[in-house]
C-alpha cells in the first residue's frame, strides 16, 4: 500500500486542501502514524489550543488556509494534535468544514506499482542500454521531488534514520463507511457496532512480529479513530440512547489514549496487551447487551 506521505502536494495551498481532506476523511490514523514515525513524535502534554492559540477559532471557521506554511509545518511535526483538531472540526466546524464534509470523499489510493509523475521520467533510451540505469534515474527523481516538497513545508528537519513503517491494514471496525448506517432496530444497530469492534482481534500483531510495538500502536490509533467517530455521530437511535452511546464512546477514547501512551513507553508489551483486549471485549459486550451507562 502506498504511503500517504508520498502523495504530499508541492504547494502550501495544495497541502492545505490535502490535509483538510484527511481531517474529514477515514485515513487520519494512517497519516498520523506515518508523520509520527518520520518525526519521532510522542503524544504531547499540551492541547491543540496551546499550539494554535488565537488562530484556532479562525481555523474552525475558515479552515487551515488561515495558517502560514510554518504554522502548518509545526502542526504536522506534532501529528497527534490532528486527532483533537478533527474532534473540534466535526463538533464545531463552520460552513467551510461543512462543505468539505459534504464533498465526495477523497479516493483511497492503493497502488502497489505506483509510477512517478511524467516530469520525473527519464528520456527513453535506445535498446541495449541497461534497464538498471533507467530504473535508478526514476527512483532518484522520485526521491528528490518528494524530499523537496516535504522539506519546503516543514523546514530543514532531518530526523534520525528509522526503518520504514510497516504497511497499514485496510479500513476496519467503526471506521468502515457503513458502520453507522441505519438498522432495522436499535438492538440490531448496537449489535453491528459490537461485531465491528471485535474485528480488532483479526489485526493484532503476533508476539514475534517484527516492529510489533509500532504495529500495535497503529492498530490502537485505528481503534481510536473509529471511537472518535462513534463519539461524534448522530446515531439513528432514540435521543436518550444516542446521547449515552456518544458519552460512552468519548470515555473509551480516553481509555485508548492511556493505553496508547503505555504501549509507547513499555519495554514489555505483554504487560499491556491483556488490558487492551479486555477493553475491546468490554466495548463489544456492553454494546451487545445495550449497557451504555458509564
Amino acid at each position: 500500500m502506498t504511503l500517504l506521505l508520498s502523495e504530499l502536494p508541492g504547494t502550501h495551498a495544495e497541502v492545505v486542501g490535502w490535509l483538510e481532506g484527511h481531517l474529514v476523511g477515514l485515513q487520519l490514523s494512517r497519516l498520523v502514524t506515518e508523520l509520527a514515525a518520520v518525526h519521532g513524535a510522542q503524544r504531547p502534554a499540551e492541547s491543540i489550543r496551546g499550539v494554535l492559540g488565537a488562530e484556532l477559532s479562525s481555523v474552525l471557521a475558515d479552515g487551515l488556509r488561515v495558517l502560514t506554511p510554518q504554522q502548518l509545518g509545526r502542526l504536522m511535526k506534532q501529528p497527534f494534535h490532528l486527532f483533537e483538531l478533527q474532534e473540534l472540526v466535526l463538533a464545531a466546524g463552520g460552513a467551510h468544514w461543512q462543505q468539505r464534509m459534504g464533498e465526495r470523499p477523497l479516493p483511497q489510493r492503493i497502488e502497489p506499482n505506483w509510477q512517478p509523475d511524467e516530469g520525473f521520467r527519464p528520456e527513453p533510451k535506445p535498446r541495449g542500454r541497461s534497464m538498471a540505469r533507467g530504473v535508478a534515474l526514476v527512483a532518484v527523481g522520485l526521491l528528490v521531488g518528494f524530499a523537496t516538497c516535504y522539506l519546503w513545508l516543514v523546514g530543514p528537519v532531518f530526523p534520525p534514520k528509522r526503518p520504514q513503517p510497516p504497511q497499514v491494514a485496510s479500513v476496519w471496525g467503526w471506521n468502515k463507511p457503513d458502520a453507522t448506517a441505519k438498522a432495522e432496530t436499535s438492538r440490531a444497530y448496537l449489535t453491528r457496532l459490537s461485531d465491528l469492534v471485535e474485528e480488532w482481534y483479526a489485526g493484532v500483531p503476533e508476539a514475534d512480529a517484527p516492529n510489533r510495538k509500532l504495529l500495535l500502536a497503529i492498530r490502537l490509533l485505528e481503534l481510536r479513530s473509529g471511537c472518535t467517530r462513534l463519539s461524534l455521530t448522530d446515531h439513528p437511535l432514540p435521543a436518550e440512547q444516542r446521547d449515552k452511546l456518544k458519552a460512552r464512546a468519548a470515555g473509551w477514547c480516553k481509555d485508548i489514549d492511556i493505553l496508547l501512551q503505555n504501549v509507547q513507553e513499555a519495554n514489555d508489551l505483554t504487560v499491556w496487551t491483556p488490558s487492551i483486549d479486555k477493553l475491546v471485549q468490554q466495548m463489544a459486550d456492553d454494546l451487545r447487551a445495550g449497557r451504555l451507562d458509564r
